[in-house]
């Protein structure tokens, strides 16, 4: 299981962060993923499965993490201090991984340099890992607050490599999720938990599309 972790590495930088320029030396902080574990037991699929690197959109190759304003949605604000412990895609891949043999979801799953032969591929594309920032107004009324939010927008192909073994499943999950605090570390326990019920999403709509 992934868990979110702080480490403090020395960095000397400039930082701009939320508009506001600092000269003094900078700590970085470094998240990692903390999935829920999932609900219940999968059927396992009669599957070798072999999944191939997540692709993603180029500002999710970094590290740092990724903040936008919804009123300003194309301008995009990369945290100098605030990292996560690799680049989403990485990471992303990482989770799928473990939580799939976790939960014996397949035959079996690899990547790039395990022993085949496989028969299914797994292609996976993120769009969104992101923070939002957005106004809100309170349940009763009252002064708008602003709130922050976690986005993940991914996509899961999952497809044989020979035309006779059946039809493929593919899903895109987009779903946003509040984060209890305006805390960075808050916006990646919102993403782990959006992260967790894609894949299981995903591997839902497997096993019904498998059972056809």
């Amino acid at each position: 299981m992934h868990r979110i972790l702080k480490a403090n590495i020395p960095l000397a930088a400039f930082a701009l962060l939320a508009g506001c320029f600092s000269s003094t030396p900078q700590m970085p902080i470094l998240y990692d993923l903390d999935l829920p574990s999932a609900a219940g037991e999968a059927k396992t699929l009669p599957m070798r499965v072999a999944l191939e690197p997540v692709s993603s959109a180029p500002q999710l190759e970094r590290v740092n993490l990724l903040w936008r304003d919804a009123d300003h949605p194309v301008q995009v604000v990369f945290d100098p201090v605030r990292r996560w412990k690799a680049p989403p895609p990485s990471m992303v891949r990482e989770a799928f991984l473990d939580r799939a043999r976790d939960g014996a979801w397949f035959d079996s799953i690899g990547v790039g340099g395990d022993p085949g032969p496989f028969t299914h591929a797994i292609r996976m594309r993120l769009r969104a890992f992101e923070e939002i920032h957005r106004m809100t107004s309170p349940a009763g009324g009252g002064k708008p607050e602003e709130a922050w939010f976690g986005l993940l927008d991914v996509e899961f192909q999952l497809y044989p490599l020979d035309r006779a073994g059946g039809s493929g499943t593919f899903l895109r999950f987009r779903e946003e999720r509040r984060a209890e605090r305006r805390d960075p570390e808050a916006v990646a326990r919102a993403l782990s938990a959006l992260l967790a019920e894609a894949f299981d999403k995903f591997r839902g709509e497997a096993e019904r599309r498998a059972a056809r």
